[in-house]
């Protein structure tokens, strides 16, 4: 049991770190005029990374002020491209992570963090 829990520890961690670079790559690349400095870009990326780990609400739900942002600006494109790539990002990583865990005992594995 301690193994399966450390392995769901450490999933989340990894999960958590990935979404964090990953929104904030993203939101550097896309670089809208709602976010100019870095300290604003790092705190969406913290909530993306946090809602992450907690399954209850989708992390890509911290990109939508920059989603909507973009698409004020007329960035249709970039607005949706964002959008896409943090959604997916949020139905496929936390799957695939959490699916490497070995001695699956058959319960979720956030519930099996708790």
């Amino acid at each position: 049991l301690r193994s399966v829990i450390s392995e769901v520890l450490e999933a989340s961690v990894k999960i958590f770190v990935f979404i964090f670079v990953f929104t904030w790559l993203s939101l550097d690349f896309f670089s809208y005029a709602f976010l100019k400095s870095n300290t604003m870009r790092y705190i969406p990326a913290l909530i993306s990374g946090l809602l992450a780990i907690l399954p209850v609400i989708p992390s890509f739900i911290a990109i939508l002020p920059a989603t909507l942002q973009l698409l004020y600006e007329g960035s249709v494109f970039a607005s949706l491209s964002l959008l896409t790539l943090h959604v997916y990002a949020w139905l496929t990583i936390p799957g695939s992570m959490y699916g490497a865990i070995k001695n699956h005992t058959g319960v979720p594995p956030f519930v099996t963090g708790l």
